[in-house]
């Protein structure tokens, strides 16, 4: 028939192993990437796709109110760059698997570390354990949070296989709705410049990775991402208190005071401790305008910022932060990794952030009370973070600059024409 496939042996698919935290105590940021991610590569149809969570000591030590992370058989997610949300079923389907044994890493190829950072030493050591050796087994740490790679890395010396650095610069979100995991703002991830020593197994991973269709920068150097991607997701925690879409939070003014604020303090704190400004947090993986601009932005009155909105903060429609759905479910959230180191920068330096120190008191009275989003209102989290100005003032100052050099121009041309008139015809 001309309908059957041709003779001859079926392609092998590469398989990949991505680890997740399996339990939901703090948040569920690590388990919706890692089941996002996995949903796209499979969709691509060039990977078989394993999903495996990591549990700590094969169960959970402590008590916890917190729900846990539901069981699936299906992934419904929207791929990045489309609009339409498609769905990843499990049964009879061997290139996607849900729940897999952490033994099942010791089949693929290219591994996936996206656990929570508390667990990335663990996981590590048993990943290294599990793995076989001198197999160039391609170990990609893509985390949120800051100095993963520095605890993942030793884990695998001596292992014969390769790891690679990298940082996440989207947020995966679910539809209030439909329940469709989908990409909160665009974003990318961010992966470690390719050495002499890994440029030729880490080129077909790296291909295996994009064919994800999710957007990949490569860069030399990785700290200023990872910190950047901490300060531009900032607004993540001002959105769990207030509740609501992130597209909502953004149109009130005083909740992109306080956003605003909040860059500015972090802003300063790394200019101090990169001594003086020798490298800043880069915030281009997360969104397309740099931090400094994106400050100014947020200070606009609304005539102005409303049309702006779309290309600044291109947040998509009902979904708000992932906090949100943590603090619902009685989580700790990833305070401990994001805002919290902010402050801990801040503290080091002694630069004062009392926008951001007083989101983060306010974050975790509402974890502590275990009674979901307090919903606060613009007006109490713009008097809690000390009714800041600063970023307006500067905004106003740069406004008169350029207003005023515009003018200088202008005047400039009239005198030219007047003193050295043009020639008619």
């Amino acid at each position: 028939s001309r309908d059957d496939p041709p003779p001859g042996p079926r392609r092998v698919k590469p398989r990949v192993a991505i680890v997740y935290t399996g339990q939901g105590e703090e948040t569920a940021a690590s388990y919706h990437f890692a089941h996002y991610f996995g949903a796209c590569l499979y969709l691509t149809g060039y990977s078989s796709v394993r999903l495996v969570p990591y549990v700590r000591g094969g169960a959970s030590k402590r008590k916890s109110k917190a729900e846990p992370l539901p069981a699936q058989t299906e992934v419904l997610c929207v791929p990045y760059g489309e609009e339409a949300a498609k769905a990843v079923r499990v049964e009879q389907n061997d290139d996607f698997r849900m729940g897999a044994d952490m033994s099942a890493v010791k089949e693929c190829q290219l591994v996936l570390v996206c656990v929570n950072p508390p667990d990335t030493e663990a996981c590590g050591t048993k990943l290294a354990a599990l793995l076989p050796k001198n197999q160039n087994i391609g170990i990609f740490c893509l985390q949120y949070g800051v100095k993963n790679y520095a605890a993942l890395e030793p884990c695998f010396e001596d292992s014969g296989n390769i790891t690679f650095d990298g940082a996440v610069g989207l947020y995966v979100s679910q539809h209030s709705q439909t329940g469709a995991l989908q990409c909160l703002a665009g974003g990318s991830l961010v992966l470690e410049r390719l050495s002499r020593e890994k440029v030729d197994w880490g080129t077909k991973y790296l291909n295996l990775l994009e064919s994800s269709m999710v957007p990949i920068l490569f860069r030399k150097v990785l700290t200023p991402f990872t910190w950047g991607n901490l300060v531009h997701d900032t607004v993540l925690a001002t959105n769990a208190l207030t509740g609501g879409s992130l597209q909502a939070h953004l149109r009130v003014r005083l909740n992109r005071l306080v956003y605003a604020q909040m860059i500015r303090e972090c802003l300063q704190a790394f200019t101090v401790a990169s001594k003086n400004g020798k490298w800043e947090p880069d915030g281009s993986a997360a969104g397309p305008f740099s931090l400094k601009m994106l400050e100014l932005v947020l200070c606009l009155p609304n005539l102005l910022f409303s049309p702006l909105m779309f290309l600044f903060v291109t947040y998509a429609p009902d979904c708000g932060s992932p906090m949100q759905v943590d603090l619902h479910a009685r989580r700790s959230t990833n305070m401990g990794w994001s805002i919290s180191e902010l402050c801990d920068v801040g503290r080091k330096h002694s630069v004062a952030m009392p926008a951001v120190k007083s989101v983060r008191t306010q974050l975790k009275a509402a974890i502590e009370s275990g009674n979901g989003v307090p919903s606060i209102s613009p007006a109490e989290l713009y008097a809690q973070a000390g009714k800041p100005t600063r970023s307006t003032r500067e905004l106003t100052t740069k406004l008169l600059w350029w207003a005023g050099g515009t003018a200088l121009l202008v005047v400039f041309f009239l005198l030219l024409e007047v003193v050295i008139p043009r020639k008619g015809l």
